[in-house]
């Protein structure tokens, strides 16, 4: 027989019977309803325990942290402190679903993407290229295209292409022209222009016998080439008297002189397609070396900066390359234009380079290593080849260019970028086309 309490049988737990021994724990009778409830719960309580352990556990793997090299781009994209936090993936998620990748990337972009205050360019400065910290800045180059006469002779020069007319100092703001039986200084001091005339008619055998080219020979030296094969001396300090003239070397016009000043040594070139070499500093001033290696006339001479490398340009279509120790024989023949050259120019600053010019049914700029006689490049033009012009660094133009001047079809000069050989800028003239083009670095 069982005795309830009220209490008891209100909360479903037994009452033990008096002098029955009492253990830890107190049986519980439940209702198999109860009992089957009791479980579920205790089952689904038991996953979702497992699955908080499992998360824990796996805390580290699910957290997003930020290094030290992100929380410093980030700080700088803030422009300010910035604590970085641990923040869980699906919190991440999260916000990246409630806001879009776009507008998250418009708000924080990078500070290279990010609109800043305008700011106006600064003007120019009167020099080329600005070092500013270590960026440099390059502004277009500007080529003047104005040209000025600054001197018109009475009498005209001889319009031919194998002629070389004009010489300019080396040293002195001085340019020489030719006419026919006349030559012109044209000197520059300053602001000042003065011109000077030296007559050679009475030089001359006959009327019809023309000045043929010219060539500086020192300072106050000028040497006179003649359509007679003689060359006359005229010292200008003195009232352009004629010191000496030299014959006997060629028996046709002389077209072409080149002075090496390192062996005062004037060497010139004939329509014989002889050249001779001449010791201005002895009384017989030709010398017995002959170089013959032209089949036409030579008319075209150049020495090279060290004074004994000579390039000759002939009608034959063929360079030559002379060393004066061994003046026989050129070292190089450059045999790659298909026309007359007269055009021959030295580079300044590359000792071992020099431009060729070809005549009108070759009309192209040549390249060449006078070590190897190689040729590095060719350019085609739209006219003969008259005349080469290098930049000098000497009268300040650090640009590395080369001018060309050209015959009957215009433009009259085009200026070209070394190495490229891309055209810069193109020059016309008044009237006529150029037979002969000089540099002056006092001018």
């Amino acid at each position: 027989m069982f005795i309830f309490d009220l209490k008891q049988i209100m909360e479903g737990t037994p009452v033990q019977r008096e002098g029955a021994t009492t253990s830890s724990k107190p049986k519980v009778l439940w209702s198999s309803a109860k009992k089957a409830k009791r479980q579920k719960t205790d089952h689904f309580s038991g996953a979702e325990k497992e699955n908080a352990n499992a998360a824990y556990r796996n805390m580290t793997t699910q957290l997003d942290v930020l290094n030290e090299d992100e929380v410093v781009q980030v700080e700088a994209n803030l422009h300010g402190d910035f604590d970085s936090i641990k923040l869980p993936r699906w919190l991440r998620k999260r916000r990246e679903m409630l806001v879009p990748p776009e507008l998250t990337q418009a708000v924080m972009a990078p500070r290279e993407y990010r609109i800043l205050r305008p700011i106006a360019r600064p003007p120019p400065p009167n020099f080329p290229e600005r070092q500013v910290g270590s960026v440099l800045v390059d502004y277009p180059r500007r080529v003047s295209s104005v040209s000025r006469a600054l001197y018109q002779a009475d009498t005209p020069t001889k319009d031919d292409f194998y002629v070389n007319v004009l010489a300019s100092h080396p040293s002195q703001s001085i340019v020489a022209c030719a006419t026919l039986q006349d030559v012109v200084l044209y000197r520059a001091t300053g602001a000042r222009r003065t011109t000077s005339t030296i007559s050679i008619a009475d030089k001359l055998t006959s009327s019809s016998s023309y000045i043929s080219s010219l060539a500086w020979t020192s300072p106050t030296q000028l040497a006179i080439g003649t359509s007679d094969a003689i060359v006359h001396l005229y010292d200008v300090s003195r009232a352009a008297t004629c010191v000496q003239s030299i014959e006997g070397a060629h028996t046709d016009r002389i077209s072409s002189m080149a002075w090496s000043a390192s062996r005062c040594v004037l060497s010139t070139g004939s329509r014989d397609s002889t050249l001779a070499h001449h010791d201005v500093r002895l009384r017989q001033p030709t010398l017995p070396t002959r170089s013959h290696g032209h089949d036409q006339e030579v008319c075209g001479l150049a020495y090279a900066g060290n004074g004994t490398t000579l390039a000759s340009g002939g009608n034959d279509n063929v360079v030559n390359l002379w060393d004066l120790k061994q003046a026989h024989q050129p070292m190089h023949r450059l045999m790659e234009h298909c026309a007359a050259v007269k055009a021959l120019a030295w580079c300044p600053w590359e000792t071992s380079l020099l431009a060729t010019g070809g005549g009108t049914a070759d009309k192209s700029i040549k390249l060449w290593n006078s070590h190897t006689g190689m040729l590095l490049q060719s350019k085609t033009t739209h006219a003969q080849v008259s005349a080469l012009v290098w930049s000098n660094p000497a009268s300040g133009n650090k640009f590395k260019e080369l001018l060309s001047a050209h015959g009957f079809q215009p433009p009259a000069m085009t200026l070209w970028s070394y190495p490229s050989m891309q055209k810069i800028r193109s020059f016309t003239t008044r009237s006529g086309r150029i037979i002969r083009c000089m540099t002056d670095i006092g001018m």
